[in-house]
Order: C-alpha cells, then structure tokens, then sequence
C-alpha cells in the first residue's frame, strides 16, 4: 500500500492508501492513465484519465496556472527506480494544501 492525495471534481482532496497497481490507479481515474509532472523537478506526479477531456469529463484544478486538468486525479512520489512511490507526511500535506 502506497499514500496518495486523491481529489476528484469539486471535491476536497483526501490523503489515502492504496494499492500499487495500474489496475487500481485505472479504477481510481476511471479509465486509461497518463501521468503528468506535477511540480518542477517532477517527484510529484499525478495520475489522470488519458481520455478525460476527450471523454467530457468535469474540470477539477488548474495546472501550472493555465491547464484545466478533468476528472479524478491521484498525486503520488516519482522514485528514483521508474516505480511509483507512496507520499511522505509531509507531501501529502503540502498537496492538500495547495489544493485547499
């Protein structure tokens, strides 16, 4: 089980644990993935619906102060490895908050 920060549509964000597994990130996001940087030096990711936009879905929060990013989106750590990592405490709060 990994920490993530999940946030869907006008909804606020909430810290959860879950597996990691493509099949649980689809179920999260409600469709095919696709992972977008979330912060600069990109340790911060966020999973999204590769067909959100496409597909309809409800605008949730601007991106890097000028993308619309739809549908639900799941934060989660980059690790050195390729792999996805659980946030630490601090980095799902700092998430939280910036959503807030």
């Amino acid at each position: 089980m990994i920490k993530i920060v999940y946030k869907k549509p006008n909804e606020k964000p909430t810290i959860i644990e879950v597996e990691n597994t493509l099949e649980k990130f689809q179920e999260l996001v409600g469709g095919y993935i696709e992972i977008l940087p979330a912060n600069d030096d990109r340790t911060i990711l966020m999973i999204v619906n590769e067909e959100g936009k496409i597909n309809g879905l409800e605008n949730n929060i601007l991106w890097m102060g000028n993308t619309s990013i739809v549908g639900n989106v799941a934060f989660i750590q980059n690790g050195d490895d390729g792999e996805f990592h659980g946030l630490t405490d601090d980095m799902a709060a700092a998430i939280v908050r910036s959503l807030s």
